[in-house]
């Protein structure tokens, strides 16, 4: 069995609810590594939307979390797909909107991924 395999999280990603608007704004930068893992926090007063861009049908919202609530996105679940590792590609960054109007809190994005020893 080889255990040389470590995770690893890129630094946080932070977004002031007061800069949370009505369009799908950046929370911060996109993943330098294929993200395996995504925790994203919605620690606002707010029901939010999140999203991405996809080439099948651009940048959209794609999931709402509640007020104070956050989810793990885990792509290692299915970790092969018919086209190789299923895993959030470098470069492709994760947005928020407004579903209410945010007034306390702030949004938060980690993505992590492996790395050999």
């Amino acid at each position: 069995m080889n255990f040389n395999a470590r995770a690893n999280a890129e630094e946080i990603r932070k977004l002031a609810a007061g800069s949370v608007g009505v369009n799908l704004t950046a929370i911060g930068t996109a993943p330098t590594h294929p993200a395996y893992n995504i925790l994203i926090v919605n620690n606002t007063d707010e029901i939010l939307q999140f999203g991405w861009y996809q080439k099948e049908d651009g940048l959209k919202g794609r999931l709402a979390l509640p007020a104070g609530t956050g989810i793990t996105l885990d792509l290692m679940t299915n970790k092969k797909g018919k086209d190789g590792d299923l895993c959030f590609p470098v470069g492709r960054t994760i947005y928020v909107r407004q579903d209410g109007v945010p007034t306390t809190g702030n949004v938060y994005v980690t993505y992590f991924y492996g790395e050999g020893a």
